[in-house]
């Protein structure tokens, strides 16, 4: 008796011999490059998922626009300007002329600041 009858008799056929040494192979070489097999698989989803067309690019942005951002100067001339016409009765015009005037004194005096200091505080290019 030949081995191929004593598996025969066991219930393994050729057809089951050459599925077990084919999948032997195919796991050997799985086994040796799995990580080559795997960086490969990786690169081919990247190149799938770059390719495809993305389908929310037609959709409307649902994202609120962004809203302006009161400095600490503009809360000042807001609320200068709110007391300054309810509290003074003053026009509209008339509280923005003095804001203005305000703004103006204020430059002159740092101006003069300046100018006042002894030689020995100015720094060459900077002001004070």
């Amino acid at each position: 008796m030949n081995v191929l009858d004593i598996l025969a008799q066991h219930g393994f056929t050729i057809g089951i011999l050459q599925g077990i040494i084919i999948g032997g192979v195919i796991l050997t070489i799985i086994g040796f490059y799995w990580h080559y097999i795997l960086a490969g698989a990786a690169i081919l989803f990247s190149i799938y998922v770059l390719a495809t067309p993305a389908s929310e690019i037609n959709q409307v942005s649902t994202a609120k626009p962004i809203e302006h951002i009161e400095t600490q100067e503009e809360k000042w001339h807001r609320e200068f300007m709110e007391d300054c016409i309810s509290i003074a009765a003053n026009s509209k015009q008339t509280c923005d002329d003095l804001w203005t005037e305000r703004e103006a004194d204020e430059k002159q005096l740092a101006e003069e600041k300046v100018e006042a200091q002894p030689a020995s505080y100015k720094i060459k290019g900077n002001k004070v």
